[in-house]
């Protein structure tokens, strides 16, 4: 029995990490921002209210971030991400600047 709750203890919290990041669309935000090597700035970003206008498809969301995260190698800041959705899941990808 307790070897059992030992290892179930983590696989719901890696499942419940996973449906997070994979389910919902600042989830996926957050993870692909984590994935870019952004840990820090992926928990500490805040939502525009109304995202920069750019043009994308029906199954896409857009988002601008307030205080994004800053990329070394561009010189620039990380604002502007479509959330697309694939059935149940979303994934997020950097749109540009503007």
């Amino acid at each position: 029995m307790k070897k059992r709750l030992k290892w179930m203890i983590p696989c719901s919290i890696l499942l419940v990490a996973l449906v997070y990041f994979t389910m919902t669309p600042i989830g996926a935000l957050r993870f692909r921002i984590i994935t870019l090597g952004h840990p820090l700035s992926a928990f500490t970003f805040s939502v525009m209210n109304e995202p920069n206008p750019i043009s994308i498809d029906e199954n896409q969301t857009a988002y601008s971030l307030d205080n994004p995260p800053f990329e070394k190698s561009t010189q620039s800041e990380l604002i502007n991400w479509t959330i697309t959705k694939h059935g149940v899941f979303y994934t997020a990808d950097f749109y540009g600047w503007g």
